[in-house]
């Protein structure tokens, strides 16, 4: 499975890329052949407060299926965790 992880008005550490990632391995247990997934992340509030401050986008492809998948959360780990659990 190809993990692809992009970040727009965040700067993207290696504790959040390495929490990402492993929430998107999670996705193998699903029973389905994942081929890619594709994950956004965004700070989408200017003062970083608020239950919609951050934005994450979960697009996995699969054979013959697309995916699309966005959450909003205070925390960005939260986020991440609501999007995979969706």
């Amino acid at each position: 499975m190809n993990v692809l992880i992009e970040a727009k008005k965040i700067k993207l550490t290696q504790a959040i890329r390495a929490f990402a990632t492993e929430q998107a391995t999670r996705l193998n247990k699903l029973g389905k052949n994942v081929d890619r997934v594709r994950i956004y992340l965004e700070n989408t509030a200017k003062n970083n407060t608020g239950k919609f401050a951050n934005a994450v986008v979960y697009s996995v492809s699969a054979p013959r299926k697309h995916i699309v998948v966005k959450k909003y959360a205070a925390d960005m780990y939260q986020a991440i965790t609501e999007a995979t659990d969706a």
